[in-house]
C-alpha cells in the first residue's frame, strides 16, 4: 500500500496514504483492473490476505547480501551527487538523473491511469496498522475524514492507450494519499496473463512523485518537506531475505514499534536500502532532486505493524535527510513545521 504524508514520511503499497507535512508512503501497485464502478477491494479485516501462512524466509546468502550493500552503497552515493553526477553513475550514464516524468496530471493520464478517493477504504487500526510508528515519529495518526492529515488515492492503470504506433493494454494499478511528509509501499503482484508491452511510465517512484506532487500543490503544502518513506507491509521474498540477515547479523528479532533500526553507515543499513523495497524509495529522491532538494537517506527503522494476525511481515521506515552541504537551505525550521 502507498501511503504518502507531506511534510513526514512516505509509505509503499497496494494502497497509497499520504500524511501531509512530514512523511510519505509507498503503496502495492496492484496488476488487476479495478473499475470505477466496482467496490474497492481493500481487505479490512485483522487477517488480511496478505499474510501468508508460510515458513519464515531464509537470511540471505552472502552473495545476495554482498550484492545488495554494493547496490546500497551506490544509491547513497548518487543521492550525496548533484544531479548530473548521479546521472553519470547509471549504465549507461545520463546526463541528468532526473526522471522524465514530471507534469501531474498530464503524464498520469496520457498513459492510460484514473485516480479514485481510498479514503472511505481503509482504517490504520486494521487494513494499514502503523499507528504506533505514526505517533513515534509524531505525524498523525487519523485520515482526513476524522480530521486528521492522511488521503488516501487508488491510481489504477485502466485504459488501454496507444502512444507512438503502440498498444499499451490495461496492466496495473496503484494508491497513494497525503498530508504530513510519509510515503508508504506494501505489495507487488503480477498480472495472471503477465503483460508483455507496459507504459512507459511504470515505476513506483515515478508515480508515487507525480501523486505526492500534486497533493501538495492541492493542499498549498511544500513539496521538498518530505522525512520519512514508509514500506508497509514487505512482502518481497528479496527484501525480506535481506532484512533477516540484518536482524541475525546484529543479533536482533524482528519486533513491533521502534523496532530496529541500522544507520547507512552500516552493512545492514546499506543492504536494505539496496533491497527491491528500498531501491524504489531511493529513486524517488534521486530523480527528483530539483522538486524533492537534495536528500538522501540517513537510516531504515525495521519493524512490524500493529496487526493482531499472525506471522506479521516485516515493514520499513527510511528516514530522509537534506544533503550536509545543502541542509541549511532545504531543512530550516520552516520546513520541518508539524500538520
Amino acid at each position: 500500500m502507498h501511503l504518502l504524508a507531506l511534510g513526514l514520511c512516505l509509505y509503499v503499497g497496494v494502497l497509497a496514504y499520504t500524511v501531509l507535512g512530514t512523511c510519505v508512503s509507498f503503496t502495492t501497485l496492484r496488476t488487476t483492473l479495478l473499475k470505477k464502478t466496482d467496490t474497492p477491494r481493500l481487505n479490512t479485516s485483522n487477517s488480511p490476505p496478505l499474510v501468508q501462512r508460510a515458513e519464515p524466509v531464509p537470511p540471505a546468502s552472502d552473495d545476495v547480501w554482498n550484492k545488495a550493500v554494493c547496490k546500497g552503497a551506490q544509491l547513497l552515493s548518487q543521492l550525496s551527487a548533484s544531479d548530473h553526477d548521479a546521472g553519470q553513475m547509471f549504465t549507461p550514464p545520463r546526463s541528468s538523473a532526473e526522471s522524465d516524468f514530471l507534469a501531474y496530471p498530464q503524464d498520469l493520464e496520457k498513459w492510460g491511469y484514473g485516480m479514485l478517493d481510498y479514503d472511505p477504504y481503509y482504517e490504520f487500526d486494521m487494513s494499514l496498522p502503523l499507528k504506533p510508528a505514526l505517533k513515534g515519529i509524531g505525524v498523525s495518526d487519523k485520515k482526513n475524514s476524522e480530521g486528521g492529515n492522511n488521503y488516501a488515492r487508488l491510481w489504477e492503470h485502466e485504459v488501454e492507450k496507444t502512444i507512438d504506433g503502440v498498444k499499451y493494454p490495461v496492466c496495473l494499478d496503484g494508491e497513494e494519499n497525503c498530508r504530513g511528509f510519509v510515503l508508504t509501499a506494501c505489495r507487488l503482484r503480477a498480472r495472471k496473463p503477465p503483460v508483455t508491452v507496459l507504459p512507459a511510465l511504470k515505476s513506483s517512484s515515478d508515480i508515487i512523485y507525480l501523486e505526492w506532487f500534486g497533493l501538495t500543490q492541492s493542499t498549498k503544502s511544500k513539496t521538498q518537506n518530505l522525512h520519512y518513506i514508509f514500506s508497509s507491509p514487505v512482502k518481497n521474498p528479496l527484501t525480506q531475505s535481506l532484512i533477516r540477515r540484518a536482524l541475525l547479523n546484529t543479533q536482533q528479532s524482528l519486533s513491533t514499534w521502534p523496532g530496529a533500526t541500522f544507520f547507512m553507515d552500516s552493512d545492514e543499513g546499506k543492504a536494505i536500502l539496496g533491497a527491491p523495497n528500498g531501491v524504489g524509495a531511493a529513486y524517488l529522491l534521486v530523480q527528483h532532486k530539483k522538486q524533492l532538494g537534495r536528500k538522501t537517506v540517513k537510516k531504515v527503522t525495521v519493524f512490524q505493524d500493529a496487526g493482531k494476525a499472525v506471522p506479521r511481515p516485516p515493514s520499513l521506515l527510511f528516514w530522509v535527510e537534506g544533503v550536509e552541504e545543502e541542509k541549511g537551505k532545504e531543512e530550516g525550521p520552516e520546513q520541518r513545521e508539524s500538520w
